[in-house]
C-alpha cells in the first residue's frame, strides 16, 4: 500500500503545466494534462492498475471541485445522474474520439454535457 501511495504522490509531482485554457488563468496540476490517448491506455490496464487509478481519481477530483466552486453561486449538479463508472465511460468514449486531447477536455466536456439544474427546495 504504501509503494502505491508513494507512486502516486511522485507520479503527480513530476506531472505539471504552467496554464491551461479556459475561462480564467489557473494552473494544471497532475493527470488531467495527460492525453486522452494516455487515458485510453491506462484504462486497458485495467482497474488495479495505478496509473488508471490516478487518471480516474484526478477525473472525479476536477469534476466534483468544479460543481463545488459553481454550485456556490448555482444550484448545479453534474454528477446527479450517474455513479463513478458513468463518468469514467463517458471520458473513455470522448478520449478514444479525441485521443490527443487532454484528459481535463474528456472533464470539461462531461461538465459542459451534463449541466444539471437542481430544482429548489431538493
Amino acid at each position: 500500500m504504501r509503494i502505491i501511495v508513494l507512486t502516486m504522490i511522485v507520479f503527480t509531482w513530476f506531472i505539471d503545466a504552467s496554464s491551461a485554457q479556459g475561462p480564467g488563468t489557473y494552473d494544471l496540476k497532475g493527470a488531467g494534462i495527460a492525453s486522452c490517448g494516455t487515458w485510453t491506455q491506462d484504462r486497458l490496464l485495467g482497474r488495479d492498475s495505478v496509473r488508471a487509478s490516478i487518471d480516474e481519481q484526478w477525473v472525479l477530483g476536477f469534476i466534483v471541485g468544479q460543481e463545488y466552486v459553481i454550485s456556490a453561486d448555482a444550484d448545479k449538479n453534474y454528477t446527479i445522474n450517474t455513479d463513478s463508472n458513468g463518468i469514467f465511460g463517458w471520458v473513455d468514449n470522448f478520449c478514444q474520439q479525441n485521443p490527443t486531447s487532454q484528459i481535463v477536455d474528456a472533464a470539461l466536456n462531461f461538465i459542459e454535457k451534463s449541466n444539471t439544474v437542481i430544482p429548489s427546495g431538493n
